[in-house]
């Protein structure tokens, strides 16, 4: 039975740190610490004496629900460029009563009207005629400047996932958002900081208040969770194989992770249908990239029409369902659109590149085919179980069912390893 219960070897993992039981490992059962970021352990042996010692072990060295995963993050910048250096074209809202397109610049008869609600144009040249600036749009003729307000494209991007950073993760939604020693506002507990927009934060615990959820993002640091959209690695759905290339989107979150495998390469904000426009839920694949191209919808009677000129960067994945750019909003982790996913423009630009099919160097479109297929889009509405939580359910099964040698692999989004824990005297 000895060989039931040898202590086996802690196998090292880049990126986590380990402090490793006691001063003779072989001997002594040891303690973890805070310090650790991964606790995954391996049981050799069978029966109730297993089961007993497992328990005094568990009991005394580690708690189940101070796992934390490593997320390998840092924050680079998904490009060197800024988005309005990366965007094709400038573009404008129209702020006038109706959009009267002329022929040529200074002409006094306009060629056509268009609507004006919900119109964005694209914007290919300008030309000052007598004093007057004029644009040359998408829809093939000239409008006076006044007629449009230029829009300011977001800067936001999301980070690209390598070794460095724990997860879960999260982004910072409010436009300032404060950070208190505790969980819960009261007169006692005064904001101690504040974060802007788009911080990412670390997610290393959470508490209940009497008015929500708060993470604890630091030592004696929580904020409300409402104000921040979590990001955590989950598992990847059998249809995709282990060395496929697919993207989750997560609903509830309103975020959107990129994988290779198992493992998580990017993670950003989105924004996803308005109620009335929900997201449709499921796993496709995209069939078609675009680089830039129209997009309008509702009507004028409803009071929803838009028109969206030559929007960057589409992936559509399920008929008129995309991930695409959104020049004409920075509110992204929220939802605001017609269905399709709103990336910001360096995160649509780095996606593009990313997915597929590949496009050839001059191809504007290409439709996915058996020999360049599309990348797997995996939308969920928030339920798709997280690497974390399944490592747990794996110990619940483990003792609810002890009888059998058990041996547990970590999926991480840097990678995957075997991790044992040792049974010990």
């Amino acid at each position: 039975m000895d060989s039931l219960y040898r202590p086996t070897r802690i196998l090292s993992i880049p990126g986590v740190k380990l402090v490793r039981p006691g001063r003779n490992v072989e001997g002594r059962r040891g303690v973890f610490t805070d310090e650790c970021d991964l606790l995954v352990f391996v049981v050799f042996g069978r029966g109730s004496g297993v089961m007993r010692r497992l328990m005094v072990l568990a009991s005394a060295v580690f708690v189940l629900s101070q796992f934390v995963i490593p997320v390998y993050a840092e924050s680079p910048a998904s490009t060197e460029k800024s988005a309005m250096e990366i965007i094709p074209y400038h573009y404008g809202r129209v702020v006038s009563q109706g959009l009267a397109v002329y022929q040529n610049p200074g002409d006094a008869t306009p060629a056509r009207l268009y609507t004006s609600e919900g119109t964005w144009v694209s914007i290919r040249d300008q030309k000052v005629v007598d004093g007057q600036v004029w644009y040359l749009i998408d829809r093939g003729g000239w409008v006076p400047a006044s007629s449009v307000e230029l829009g300011r494209v977001s800067e936001f991007h999301g980070m690209r996932v390598v070794p460095g950073m724990p997860v879960p993760f999260g982004f910072v939604v409010a436009d300032l958002l404060n950070v208190r020693a505790a969980p819960g506002v009261s007169e006692d507990n005064p904001p101690i900081d504040q974060l802007d927009r788009y911080t990412v934060v670390p997610i290393l615990g959470q508490e209940d208040a009497h008015d929500g959820k708060w993470y604890r993002i630091g030592q004696d640091r929580w904020v409300s969770a409402r104000h921040v959209r979590r990001v955590a690695p989950v598992m990847r759905p059998k249809e995709i194989g282990p060395d496929e290339r697919w993207i989750e989107v997560n609903l509830r979150e309103q975020t959107l992770a990129a994988y290779e495998g198992s493992r998580m390469v990017y993670a950003t904000l989105i924004s996803s249908g308005l109620p009335r426009w929900q997201t449709i839920i499921g796993l496709f694949r995209i069939w078609v990239k675009i680089k830039a191209g129209k997009m309008s919808g509702g009507s004028l009677e409803e009071g929803d029409y838009y028109y969206l000129a030559d929007v960057p960067w589409t992936m559509y994945f399920k008929g008129g369902y995309g991930l695409h750019a959104a020049y004409w909003h920075d509110d992204f982790g929220r939802p605001k659109s017609h269905g399709c996913v709103n990336l910001s423009p360096l995160d649509a630009y780095w996606l593009f590149n990313w997915a597929t099919p590949d496009l050839q160097p001059g191809e504007r479109a290409l439709r996915a085919s058996p020999d360049n297929p599309g990348t797997w889009v995996f939308i969920h509405a928030g339920t798709q179980p997280e690497v974390e939580s399944m490592i747990q359910q794996s110990w619940e099964a483990f003792a609810a069912n002890p009888t059998s040698t058990t041996l547990m692999r970590l999926v991480y989004p840097g990678g995957s390893a075997w991790a044992t824990k040792a049974l010990v005297k």
